[in-house]
C-alpha cells in the first residue's frame, strides 16, 4: 500500500498518467516556430594575400655611374692680348705672342712663353688667363695631368677674373675625368660666376656621387643649347641619364635622341632600351637591346643589363621559359640581376594565380643570391599563403615579425582550425601597429574570435575599438552580442544590417517592424523571413506563395522553402496534402538531411490520418535504408511509439531495446515513461518506481 501511495506521488511529480501519453512530436530541424535562428556568419581570412608592392625593372644606371666628362675640351676664352713695343714690356709681349701662337696652333711656341711667364712674372696683372691659356696647351699637347695642375694653380689666384673662374670649372672637369669628385666640388666650390655653365657642373657633381635627384634639381631647367659649345653634348648625355634615373623616360629620350657623340654610345643604347621598356614600347626596347648586344657582345659586364631587359620583355610576351633560360645565364654572371629577374617572372605568374610556378621560382631566386633577401621572405611567404601551404606561410610570417604580417600569420592559423593561437597574433598587431588599415582589421578578426570563443567581456571591448574606424560594422557587431544573449529588442535597436534588424524584430514580436523593413526587399534571404512573418501571421497562403518561389532555386533557401512549404500543410491539419508535399519534396531532395526528413513527416501525415499500417512500413523501410543516421533513429522511436499504441509485441521489450541502442534520444525520457507506465499496470510497482526515480533524479521535464 505504501509502494502504491508513493508511486502515485511520483506520477503527480512527473505530471504524468498513462492515458495522458501521447505519441511525442518529433524535432524537426525547420518548422513553425516562434522565432527565426541565425548563426553571427564567420569572417574568414582572405583566400588570396596581395603579394604587394612589385619589384622595380632594375635601371642600369643602379649599379652603373655616368660617363665622366672624358670628351670634354676646355674653352677658348676670348684672350685680350696685352699692348707692347719692340719687345717691351717683356711680360706683355711674351702674352700677346703666345696668344698668336696657341691661336696658330703652335702649341709647344705657346708653351714655352707661357712657362717662361709663369716663372719669371708670377705677379702679371693678366696672370689668370696666363694659367689658363697654359692650360689650354698642355691640354692640346695631351698633357693631361699637367694641364690640370696648372688649372688648379691658376684656380687658387688672389685674383677675380673670368679666366681664374674657368681655370677651377675646367679643373674640376680634369677631376671628373680623374674620377676624384671630391676634389672637383672643392675646385667649383671657388667659382664666382652663377651662370648655367657653372651650374650645370654643380649637377654633374650630384649624379657622380649616385644622388640623381639632387642633380635634376639643378639641370632640370638647364637648356643645354645655351651651354659653352664644348659642354653641349656632354650635357645632353647626363641630363637625359639623370631624368632616366628619375624615372622620367619620355623627357630622357627627348634629350639623348639628339646626341650624336660616340663616345656615350654604349650607354646610350641601354638608356633607350630601358626606356622603351619602361614605357611599355617593347618592340622598340628589344631593338635597341639587340643592338647592344650585336656591336658589343656579352663580354662585358655591362651587358649584363641588355640579356636582363630581353629577359623583362620575354615575360611581358609570355614566353617565360626564355627568361627563366635568360636569368640561368645571368647567375654566375650577375647574381642581383639574376634575383630580379627570377622575381619578375614569379610575380608574373601570380598575376595569373598559377601560385605554385610561383613560389618554385621564388625559391629558385632565393638560391640565387643575397640582394633581395627580406623582399624574397616577404613574397615567398605570401605566395606559400595564397597555394594553400599554411604551416609553413605562418612559420615564415612569426619569424618576419612585423604588425602586417603577424596580421597575416593569424589569417593563417585561422585557415588552419587554430583561434585561439590566432588571437594571440592578432591582438600583437593591435599594440604595435601604426598603420589604421592593419589595426582595423586585426580587431576585426578578434572581435570574430572572442565572439566564437564566448568571450563577450573583451568582445564588446573591441568592438568599441572598432567604432572608431567602422561605427557601421561595430553596430553589426552589437546587435550580434544582443541577439546571442536573446535581448531581441536590444538587438533590433543595434543592427545597422537590414536582414539583421528585421529577424531581431521577428524574434522580438515586433511584427510590424520587421515587416516594414523587409517588404519590399527581393533577395531571397529576406523573401524568406517575409515567408515566416506571413506564418507567424497565420497568413498561410501568402507564406505558400513565397515559399513555393523560393523553393525553385537549387540552394540552401531552396531546400528550406520547399520543406517548410509542404510543413505549413502538416501544422494545419491537413494530413493528406501534407503526405503529397512531402512526397514530392522528398523525390526532388534525395539522400539530403531535409529530404529524409520529409519522407519521415509524410510517414507521420498517414499515421494522422489513421492509416498507421502504411506509416509502419515507412518508418520500417526508412531504417532499413538510412541506418546509423539521425533520422533513422527519430523513425526507430516514432515505431516504437507506433507498436506501443498498437499494442502489438512485448511492449516492455521494445522500449527497453530503444533505450539501450539511444541512451542520450531526445525523448528517451518520454519512453521510460511509458515503460514505467506499463510496469505499474502490471504491479511490477519496484521496476516502476527505480525508473521514476531516474526520471526525476536527471530533472528533465517533457
Amino acid at each position: 500500500m505504501l509502494r502504491t501511495a508513493v508511486l502515485i506521488l511520483l506520477l503527480i511529480s512527473l505530471k504524468v498518467f498513462p492515458q495522458e501519453v501521447k505519441v511525442p512530436e518529433v524535432t524537426f530541424p525547420i518548422e513553425i516556430i516562434a522565432q527565426k535562428q541565425e548563426k553571427k556568419p564567420v569572417l574568414s581570412p582572405p583566400e588570396r594575400l596581395k603579394i604587394g608592392e612589385k619589384l622595380q625593372i632594375k635601371l642600369f644606371v643602379e649599379d652603373v655611374k655616368p660617363i665622366p666628362p672624358y670628351d670634354v675640351k676646355p674653352p677658348v676664352l676670348n684672350f685680350k692680348k696685352p699692348s707692347s713695343f719692340l719687345g717691351i714690356p717683356e711680360e706683355n709681349a711674351l702674352m700677346s705672342d703666345a696668344v698668336d701662337d696657341f691661336l696658330n696652333g703652335r702649341y709647344f711656341y705657346a708653351k714655352e712663353k707661357l712657362e717662361k711667364l709663369v716663372k719669371k712674372y708670377p705677379d702679371a696683372p693678366f696672370i689668370s688667363d696666363v694659367y689658363y691659356l697654359l692650360g689650354l696647351v698642355y691640354s692640346n699637347l695631351g698633357e693631361e695631368k699637367n694641364a690640370f695642375n696648372i688649372f688648379v694653380k691658376g684656380c687658387s689666384l688672389d685674383t677675380a677674373s673670368k679666366s681664374k673662374d674657368y681655370s677651377c670649372l675646367i679643373g674640376a672637369v680634369f677631376s671628373f675625368k680623374f674620377h676624384n669628385t671630391q676634389e672637383a666640388e672643392q675646385l667649383l666650390k671657388n667659382v664666382d660666376i652663377t651662370d648655367d655653365n657653372s651650374l650645370f657642373w654643380h649637377g654633374v657633381a650630384f649624379a657622380l656621387q649616385d644622388k640623381p635627384k639632387q642633380a635634376l634639381e639643378l639641370l632640370k631647367d638647364i637648356k643645354c643649347e645655351n651651354l659653352d659649345i664644348n659642354f653641349i653634348n656632354y650635357c645632353r648625355y647626363m641630363k637625359g641619364y639623370v631624368l632616366f634615373a628619375n624615372h622620367q623616360f619620355d623627357r630622357s629620350l627627348k634629350i639623348i635622341n639628339k646626341i650624336q657623340s660616340p663616345e656615350y654610345y654604349r650607354h646610350l643604347l641601354l638608356l633607350k632600351g630601358f626606356s622603351y621598356l619602361n614605357l611599355e614600347k617593347y618592340p622598340e626596347a628589344s631593338a635597341y637591346f639587340q643592338k647592344f648586344l650585336e656591336g658589343y657582345g656579352s663580354v662585358e659586364k655591362i651587358s649584363d643589363y641588355a640579356i636582363y631587359g630581353l629577359g623583362i620583355i620575354d615575360i611581358k610576351y609570355n614566353r617565360i621559359k626564355e627568361a627563366l633560360e635568360k636569368a640561368g645565364i645571368l647567375e654566375p654572371r650577375d647574381k642581383n640581376l639574376a634575383q630580379n629577374l627570377y622575381i619578375k617572372v614569379a610575380e608574373e605568374l601570380a598575376d595569373r594565380n598559377d601560385f605554385e610556378t610561383a613560389f618554385v621560382i621564388l625559391q629558385r631566386s632565393a638560391k640565387a643570391g643575397n640582394a633581395y633577401i627580406d623582399y624574397l621572405r616577404k613574397k615567398i611567404a605570401i605566395t606559400a599563403y595564397n597555394t594553400g601551404n599554411y604551416r609553413y606561410a605562418f612559420l615564415m610570417f612569426k619569424e618576419i615579425d612585423t604588425p602586417l604580417f603577424n596580421l597575416y600569420a593569424g589569417y593563417s592559423l585561422l585557415k588552419m582550425k587554430r583561434p585561439v593561437e590566432a588571437k594571440e597574433y592578432f591582438e600583437k598587431a593591435v599594440r604595435l601597429s601604426e598603420s589604421e588599415e592593419t589595426k582595423e582589421k586585426a580587431l576585426k578578426y578578434l572581435s570574430d574570435i572572442y565572439f566564437r570563443l564566448k568571450q563577450f567581456k573583451e568582445y564588446l571591448l573591441s568592438v568599441k575599438k572598432i567604432k572608431q574606424f567602422d561605427p557601421e560594422y561595430a553596430a553589426d557587431l552589437l546587435g550580434w552580442y544582443f541577439f546571442i544573449k536573446k535581448e531581441y529588442k536590444k538587438a533590433y535597436q543595434a543592427f545597422n544590417d537590414p536582414y539583421m534588424k528585421a529577424v531581431s524584430a521577428f524574434n522580438g514580436d515586433l511584427l510590424d517592424q520587421a515587416y516594414s523593413i523587409i517588404k519590399d526587399r527581393k533577395d531571397r534571404k529576406s523573401r524568406f523571413l517575409l515567408a515566416y512573418i506571413y506564418l507567424k501571421q497565420e497568413n498561410l497562403e501568402k507564406a505558400r506563395e513565397i515559399l513555393k518561389e523560393l523553393s525553385k532555386e537549387k540552394d540552401k533557401i531552396g531546400e528550406e522553402a520547399g520543406y517548410l512549404y509542404a510543413y505549413s500543410y502538416f501544422s494545419e491539419g491537413n494530413y493528406s496534402k501534407a503526405a503529397q508535399e512531402f512526397w514530392n519534396y522528398a523525390k526532388k531532395h534525395r539522400d539530403t538531411v531535409l529530404g529524409r526528413q520529409a519522407i519521415l513527416r509524410m510517414a507521420d501525415s498517414y499515421y494522422n490520418l489513421g492509416e498507421v499500417e502504411k506509416a509502419r512500413q515507412i518508418y520500417r523501410k526508412f531504417i532499413q535504408k538510412y541506418s546509423n543516421t539521425p533520422e533513422a533513429i527519430d523513425a526507430a522511436y516514432q515505431l516504437t511509439v507506433l507498436e506501443m499504441k498498437g499494442s502489438t509485441g512485448n511492449i516492455a521489450q521494445q522500449i527497453e531495446s530503444f533505450i539501450k541502442k539511444y541512451p542520450n534520444y531526445p525523448f528517451v525520457n518520454l519512453l521510460r515513461i511509458q515503460l514505467a507506465d506499463h510496469y505499474l499496470e502490471n504491479k511490477d510497482f519496484e521496476k516502476a518506481e527505480q525508473i521514476y526515480r531516474q526520471v526525476i533524479q536527471q530533472d528533465v521535464k517533457e
